[in-house]
């Protein structure tokens, strides 16, 4: 598998309500001269209240909607860009493709136009963090809310590839995690690098220039070949292992070397705390070749819901002595994940996936008490009891009696 010549990494790190703090202290940069000056009033829609963050093609503002006091994230183009026809197109793909999906895990996108020489997407604002900054901060995901992340990102990926939208670029900074009670809510952004179906003949796909971010390409997006939806769910394979692996499976000194590496090497094994049914499913989606992965996204919520019957079958190991030692918790998941495979359960794309429980525990079994007064008898048992003394008793008496006649007897 070949590799072009050039590799583009998608928009670095575009924020939408909410801080990341991946890059410290030590990376922290002059701030960035702004587009569009807070009060603004942008289309005679939007009133700019404050930068978000910033990114190769632009800037996200706060901004508020003044006819129906609606909060949005107002993204703008670097004016310098909009001449450009591969950008201003890029811009505009991610207004067509993020409009054609309504699923509660996509950001929606309100509007879309020009103003004062460049362009601008208003979209949904949504107040929380980026899974980047997740990761950074709790290093390893926990299983669970691995899972439940998992879950609503594949079925956002799903609705998009419905409507016939390839993200090209899943990764953690444009998967936004808000808390909600009971859980934690999803919404997936940026689809400025999406790929629409029935438009192959795009100047972002004409011009030899792959698009992405090299250490979520799948080997065949790396090497310019034609994708499909396996590729985006080989990217969300990358960041599932991330969420439970604290790191990337492959990181090279150069966006070239990374991509080489995501089509030549094996990827390397998850740590042990990672459920082997779990880690399978990931495994799976980071196969080099696109017919060896899961083949959509409906499979991959199916093999999320059988990951989620083990776990609630087999879940943690009790502090106690096990009662079969012959039996390990991880034969104990493989037995039990090829049981789950005659019946999987496959909710549909559309729907959002109901949060999995935090935590799942194993009915603890317990001895039975010793016992701590005698056990009283039945009358019946009573009966018979007395019955055999007696007659004990009597056999005794009848055997006295007669050897004591026969002595009697020897005597005379």
């Amino acid at each position: 598998m070949s590799l072009p010549d050039r590799v583009r990494d998608g928009e670095p790190d575009t924020l939408v309500g909410g801080s990341d703090p991946t890059s410290g202290p030590a990376g922290r940069r002059a701030p960035p001269r702004l587009l569009v000056a807070p009060g603004t009033l942008v289309a005679d829609k939007f009133r700019v209240l404050r930068l978000l963050g910033s990114g190769a093609m632009g800037q996200v503002f706060l901004a508020r909607q003044e006819l129906i006091e609606r909060p949005v994230a107002l993204k703008v183009l670097h004016p310098h860009l909009a001449p450009e026809l591969a950008m201003a197109q890029r811009f505009h793909f991610e207004a067509v493709a993020a409009s054609k999906i309504r699923h509660p895990n996509v950001a929606m996108i309100y509007d879309y136009g020009q103003f004062d020489g460049t362009l601008y997407l208003a979209m949904e604002f949504v107040e929380g963090e980026t899974l980047s900054a997740t990761i950074h901060r709790l290093e390893r995901v926990p299983v669970r809310m691995t899972m439940d992340v998992a879950a609503q990102v594949v079925a956002a990926l799903g609705a998009a590839h419905e409507q016939g939208v390839l993200h090209r670029d899943a990764k953690p900074q444009n998967i936004l995690l808000r808390p909600e009670s009971g859980g934690i809510s999803v919404k997936v952004v940026d689809f400025g690098v999406a790929k629409l179906l029935d438009r192959p003949n795009s100047v972002l796909t004409q011009s030899g220039l792959v698009v992405g971010t090299p250490e979520y390409m799948a080997p065949e997006h790396a090497g310019g070949k034609v994708i499909d939806a396996t590729a985006d769910l080989y990217a969300l394979g990358v960041v599932l292992y991330e969420m439970l692996e604290g790191r990337l499976p492959f990181i090279g000194r150069s966006r070239v070397e990374t991509s080489v590496k995501h089509m030549r090497e094996a990827v390397p094994p998850l740590n042990a705390n990672v459920p082997p049914a779990l880690a399978s499913l990931v495994m799976r989606m980071l196969e080099k070749k696109p017919q060896d992965r899961p083949q959509s996204a409906a499979e991959v919520i199916g093999a999320l819901n059988r990951v989620a019957i083990v776990l609630d079958s087999v879940g943690p190991q009790p502090p106690t002595e096990p009662l079969v030692d012959e039996v390990s918790v991880d034969e104990r998941y493989r037995l039990t994940e090829q049981l789950t495979q005659i019946g999987p359960v496959v909710a549909a794309p559309e729907s959002r996936p109901a949060a999995l429980p935090a935590t799942v525990r194993l009915p603890v079994y317990t001895p039975p008490e010793p016992l701590t007064q005698p056990v009283a008898l039945s009358r019946s048992a009573t009966g018979a009891s007395l019955f055999a003394t007696v007659a004990l008793v009597l056999l005794t008496l009848g055997v006295v009696t007669l050897v004591t006649a026969l002595v009697l007897f020897a005597v005379r």
